[in-house]
């Protein structure tokens, strides 16, 4: 056998084993119990080369997850970074001197003049800017995770999930409940 015939023939193998697996992750996401997976003909497996097929599956889903999960963030923090260099560059502009035309009028004579007023930049774009530092940390996970107390729908109390159950109820859980109280 020649050598291109050999290296063909490698191809081929790890072309069909990728089928197999296309196939196998398909009647996996069937429902498909590893021994049926293993009889259907376009796989041909026993159970536990089924099993190790399925482990590959399952890798190569979480690689996959992970990838597109840092593509997604990378692409939300370029937009950041995109729009952080606008709202700089509006607070460049806005510090620039204004100039303004005057144009008075005296006994007939029209007098032309240019007033320069210093700016002190719209504090608008620091907002922005403060906006985009914030969401980036949080994109980064760099804020300790926010703590949410349960409450009742309308936010007015607590969450307490004995209110709703009758009286006797009650009693007989604190009956069962009497963990450390002298019997009497």
């Amino acid at each position: 056998m020649s050598r291109t015939a050999v290296k063909r023939s490698k191809e081929n193998k790890a072309t069909v084993y990728e089928r197999k697996l296309d196939r196998i992750a398909l009647l996996y996401c069937r429902g498909k119990t590893q021994t049926e997976i293993g009889a259907d003909p376009e796989v041909k497996m026993n159970r536990s080369n089924v099993s190790r097929a399925l482990v590959k599956v399952r890798e190569r889903w979480k690689e996959r997850a992970s990838r597109s999960f840092e593509e997604k963030l990378n692409e939300e923090l370029a937009k950041l970074d995109r729009l952080e260099n606008e709202a700089w560059a509006g607070y460049q502009r806005s510090l620039r001197d204004a100039k303004r035309t005057m144009i008075e009028d005296n006994d007939g004579k029209t007098k032309k003049s240019i007033v320069t007023e210093a700016n002190d930049g719209d504090p608008r774009f620091l907002a922005i800017v403060e906006s985009i530092a914030d969401k980036r940390l949080k994109l980064l996970g760099a804020y300790a995770p926010t703590k949410i107390a349960p409450t009742t729908p309308d936010g007015a109390q607590a969450f307490n999930p004995f209110a709703a159950l009758p009286m006797e109820q009650l009693l007989d859980m604190a009956k069962g409940a009497s963990i450390g109280t002298p019997e009497g």
